[in-house]
């Protein structure tokens, strides 16, 4: 007996009683179990959460250069766009070089720079400076109004500055020098193939013409000098004054000018005398001449004065 009782007690625990009827149970657990698979998720009923940037998205850079050189500023203009190609405004920029000894960001800003058309959107700009020949990335990241981040790399590839070129001038480049004239002034002219004036850039001045009678004085610095002709050198000749300098490279430039100088011709000289008459026996005359010199006359005759004038001298 006693045994039995305990079986029905067991028993009795192993099976609950409800008081709902057995389609209010059913519909319990429909309920149940659509509620476990919204917990859940599902990944075909599942619907994308919108994201406040549009996908896709990209950043475009343009530069100022597509080729830059040696010690030239490059302007990198960064834009963010979506996928539907339009642009996405809020984004702020970050630039960076792999290689600083290459190209290096010297700036940034939100405004576009002196030079840059005004028709260009303004957007975010890089200043970048070209230090040597050699490959540069520059990386500029978008930090989205969302927190969202993209790149974008534009790779540089540095050239070196071409060698630059000198022109060397004399200015008069023909010059006519008179003997025993007053010297006259020659001065040099250089133009850089940049068409900067570049005559500051040259070293190691020298003038000469080859010819002592065309002598030459350099000025201290060098970018002028002197010509002039002595009062002995009466016979005409021509001769070739020539600048020269070194350029940065290391080669010698020179530049040149044609000089002539006419043939002096001896002015006429004259002689100057006349003739005494009625000078009494035993007297004497002297008579001085216009160049100081004087002549003695003692008796009648003809006489001249032992130097000869030139045109514009007269008797006093």
């Amino acid at each position: 007996m006693a045994n039995r009782q305990h079986s029905q007690r067991v028993e009795h625990r192993s099976r609950p009683r409800s008081s709902l009827p057995a389609g209010a149970r059913a519909f319990g657990i429909a309920l149940l179990a659509t509620a476990v698979l919204a917990a859940c998720g599902s990944d075909d009923n599942a619907t994308p959460a919108q994201s406040a940037t549009p996908g896709a998205t990209k950043v475009v850079v343009d530069t100022s250069r597509a080729a830059p050189v040696v010690g030239t500023t490059q302007t990198l203009k960064a834009t963010v766009f979506a996928a539907d190609g339009n642009e996405v405004k809020g984004a702020s920029f970050a630039w960076t070089s792999s290689d600083e000894s290459v190209a290096v960001v010297t700036g940034a800003s939100d405004k576009s720079p002196a030079g840059i058309s005004a028709s260009v959107l303004v957007s975010t700009y890089a200043t970048v400076q070209t230090r040597n020949a050699g490959v540069a990335d520059i990386t500029a990241t978008a930090t989205l109004a969302d927190g969202g981040r993209a790149t974008a790399v534009t790779h540089l590839v540095v050239q070196s500055a071409p060698a630059k070129s000198y022109t060397l001038t004399l200015s008069p480049a023909t010059l006519t020098v008179t003997a025993g004239a007053a010297a006259q002034t020659v001065t040099a002219a250089v133009r850089r193939s940049d068409g900067v004036d570049g005559i500051a850039d040259l070293t190691n001045w020298s003038w000469s013409t080859g010819d002592i009678s065309f002598p030459v004085t350099a000025a201290v610095d060098g970018h002028s000098a002197q010509i002039s002709s002595p009062s002995s050198a009466t016979l005409g000749g021509s001769a070739v004054l020539a600048a020269c300098a070194d350029t940065p490279t290391g080669a010698r430039l020179c530049g040149n000018a044609a000089l002539a100088r006419p043939t002096t011709v001896p002015l006429p000289t004259y002689t100057v005398g006349g003739t005494v008459s009625g000078l009494a026996a035993g007297k004497s005359l002297m008579l001085a001449g216009a160049n100081g010199d004087t002549a003695v006359v003692s008796a009648g005759g003809a006489f001249s004065f032992p130097t000869d004038l030139s045109p514009g001298r007269c008797m006093a």
